[in-house]
């Protein structure tokens, strides 16, 4: 069980590393990324107008 669990994590690591050496993934990354800080200041005031 332990060797499929490490197994099974150095596979998933081997695709992510190849995943952040892309250009355009990384751009993806960082505009949803983006996108999801935006929408969460948004949520932040909307609670904090509807609390006053």
């Amino acid at each position: 069980m332990a060797f499929a669990n490490a197994f099974g994590y150095t596979v998933i690591a081997s695709r992510a590393r190849g995943f952040a050496s892309n250009p355009r993934a990384i751009s993806v990354v960082n505009k949803v990324g983006g996108g999801l800080l935006i929408g969460a200041g948004a949520a932040t005031v909307t609670l904090a107008g509807a609390r006053n």
